[in-house]
């Protein structure tokens, strides 16, 4: 048996959307199936058929999803996605620039007001502002995550926050569960699926 005694971290923390019928999707995406399959050859094999878009539920976005020419998912650098996260409680209903940790976190969490995250897309949740965005791009931020569907607000003009920061290749996370989540520092590990693509799904834990 494991010697836990001996491990660094005592807590982990799964901040990952459950994927099931009550996942809200972002409007226009694809919606999500999971439908049990027959193998003919061998029937008593379970095996489903999963249909969702890439940016369904919990995921991480990369730069091609919106910048041209960007690199793709296999690209982002792996040291982004595992390391030191400082989670923020933000101040008002968006992230603005003084929600931005100055004390030179690589990777940044931001904790908004208490979202739903089951049943139907809030149109009114909560997402990066674009003065915010410009101060992540100045600071040693390499990842961001929120915990919402979206760094950019509904119907946007123009995304902003997506295309400051995916363009310079900061790596993003969108629909965290931080719900259960206090404010402070954690060991982050988030890993999407190895694929060649503009988004993915992904699982996300901290260890404290």
């Amino acid at each position: 048996m494991t010697d836990r005694s001996k491990w660094k971290f005592s807590k982990i923390q799964d901040i990952t959307w459950k994927l099931n019928d009550l996942t809200p999707i972002y409007p226009g995406d694809p919606p999500l199936r999971i439908e049990p399959v027959m193998n003919h050859i061998k029937p008593y094999i379970k095996i489903s058929k999963i249909t969702m878009g890439s940016h369904t539920g919990t995921h991480i976005d990369a730069p091609y999803h919106m910048i041209e020419n960007g690199f793709k998912l296999d690209e982002i650098p792996m040291s982004n996605l595992v390391g030191p996260v400082k989670v923020v409680q933000i101040q008002g209903k968006n992230v603005e620039p003084e929600d931005v940790p100055h004390e030179g976190y690589e990777r940044v969490l931001f904790k908004t007001t208490t979202e739903n995250y089951t049943g139907a897309f809030r149109e009114n949740f909560s997402f990066i502002s674009k003065e915010a965005a410009k101060v992540i791009l100045d600071s040693d931020i390499k990842l961001i995550g929120i915990d919402y569907l979206s760094i950019d607000e509904y119907n946007f003009m123009e995304p902003d926050a997506h295309w400051t920061l995916l363009g310079q290749g900061i790596t993003v996370i969108e629909a965290l569960d931080l719900r259960k989540v206090e404010p402070g520092e954690y060991m982050m590990v988030a890993l999407p699926l190895n694929i060649s693509a503009d988004a993915a799904p992904c699982r996300v834990i901290l260890l404290s």
